[in-house]
């Protein structure tokens, strides 16, 4: 969805806000679903706008310090010097007066999703995320509401009182009584007078109310479940997306970026049919579903992709991809290159999985590594011989620790500025590619590639590729492709 799409229709009168909640500014709030918002909207400024060698560097390098800004709690100059980044790489928007201050705004629509024709009051809330520059006057800007085609745009005027923004909340009243939108999911966009959209959130509408449809499903679920207890799996599944209905924690959630619920509605309503049937709705599913696994009293989220061309009837290989610190389950999909993997996947034809990294990092981590791999297989033509592992930073040291506990019929793994070797009695390890970033600050060279070396010297096959220009977060969509050859030559 294209940021600078023409606006398509507008109101006449400029909205100002009813309410101010006057207190101290948001800064201090700043959550991990703000920093994903800012990390979406740099990492598409960055596959629209690519740069020379000299440029990439100095963005890899300014991205691996403001990731450590968040890791370090310092969140809102985190947030602040990425929009900075964000900025620097599109001339339209560093040339903007308007656009610094207008990235400083959190934007959320109350409720964040809309009975299609509901009489209750939709606004929308602007608070700080961090001080915006100083702004002496009010300033004019646009809400654009996008949907998946142009005639689902909408745009409402505002009058931005600054001094009020850094006092409190800011609460504008929407009128849609006349504006019918789709059920779908729209972003929530504020457009600069220079004509900018800067993405703040997204925003969903629903044909029907999903808090009393989630109770329904819920209590079809529970009988299901008591009748077809072989199901288990798969009911845990549709039982956790059904909670994604009513869950409140999902606004402090990256999955609140990627999830339609009116998508989900229709799709818990055919998987709770296909339960009460006795059938599991998710053999064979093509296209992109989260989901969890339940192991013991655990229960994992997961994504699973398999593109509509893929072709069942023969043996799928299968790509499971574990995120670094700070991520979840949705990283590889929507982060990382703009989610590079997932494209890759559907070229491919693959299928490609990214589950929660953090449970396989422990002890038991090989076991749940073995159920997700059983899960998948009960449900897949899986190709065992064709079993590959990747992961990220974090990720990289649980494929590592996954490798070192015998994980079974791995025919490659690649460990992505995450790696610290096998001791002396570790069994047989499958070919390893250790990739590192020449300007990485967190996992540097100077420690991935004596590990590297150590284990190749131990007589394992490892090897070790050193990325010039990069550091330890862009890497990941710079080298994907290539990473995807070597493991698919072995």
């Amino acid at each position: 969805m294209t940021l600078r799409r023409i606006l398509l229709s507008s109101l006449a009168l400029t909205l100002v806000p009813t309410a101010a909640v006057f207190g101290q500014a948001e800064p201090g709030n700043v959550t991990r679903a703000d920093f994903a918002a800012a990390y979406v909207r740099f990492e598409r400024a960055l596959l629209e706008n690519p740069l020379d060698p000299s440029g990439m560097e100095r963005a890899n390098r300014e991205f691996d310090a403001l990731s450590l800004e968040f890791f370090m709690g310092r969140h809102a100059e985190a947030v602040k010097r990425l929009h900075e980044l964000t900025a620097s790489l599109d001339e339209t928007l560093s040339a903007d007066p308007e656009a610094a201050a207008t990235a400083a705004l959190r934007v959320r629509m109350e409720p964040a999703v809309w009975v299609s024709g509901a009489k209750i009051p939709l606004e929308l809330h602007l608070s700080a995320l961090y001080t915006p520059p100083e702004r002496k006057e009010a300033t004019r800007l646009s809400l654009r509401i996008s949907g998946s085609s142009p005639g689902e745009t909408l745009s409402f005027p505002l009058l931005v009182d600054w001094k009020s923004v850094s006092l409190g909340k800011l609460v504008y009243p929407l009128d849609l009584k006349t504006r019918r939108l789709k059920p779908g999911m729209y972003e929530v966009a504020l457009v600069t007078p220079g004509g900018n959209a800067l993405l703040g959130s997204t925003w969903s509408v629903v044909s029907r109310p999903p808090d009393a449809l989630g109770r329904e499903n819920a209590l079809r679920l529970d009988k299901a479940a008591a009748e077809h207890p072989s199901l288990a799996q798969a009911w845990a599944s549709t039982a956790a997306r059904n909670s994604l209905l009513t869950d409140a924690s999902i606004g402090e959630s990256t999955a609140r970026l990627t999830l339609d619920p009116e998508k989900l509605l229709k799709e818990l309503e055919k998987e709770i049919r296909e339960l009460e049937r006795g059938r599991n709705p998710f053999r064979a599913r093509k296209g992109d579903v989260w989901r969890v696994m339940r192991h013991g009293d655990e229960e994992i989220p997961f994504r699973v992709f398999l593109s509509d061309n893929a072709d069942l009837d023969r043996p799928l290989p299968l790509v499971v991809a574990f995120h670094g610190a700070g991520g979840d389950e949705n990283m590889f999909l929507e982060g990382y290159g703009s989610g590079i993997l997932k494209r890759l996947a559907g070229q491919r034809k693959f299928l490609l999985v990214s589950p929660r990294t953090q449970p396989f990092l422990v002890e038991r981590g090989g076991e749940m590594f073995e159920a997700l791999v059983n899960l998948l297989e009960q449900e897949y033509p899986l190709d065992r011989k064709r079993l590959y592992l990747l992961g990220h930073s974090l990720g990289g040291m649980t494929v590592n620790a996954l490798l070192a506990r015998g994980a079974a019929n791995v025919a490659a793994a690649c460990c992505l500025c995450g790696f610290q070797g096998f001791g002396p009695a570790v069994g047989a390890t499958p070919p390893v590619l250790v990739v590192a970033a020449a300007l990485d600050p967190i996992v540097p060279p100077s420690r991935l590639e004596p590990a590297a070396r150590r284990a190749a010297e131990a007589g394992r096959p490892v090897a070790y590729r050193l990325v010039e220009g990069f550091g330890h977060t862009l890497v990941v969509g710079r080298i994907m492709s290539e990473v995807l050859d070597w493991l698919f030559e072995r």
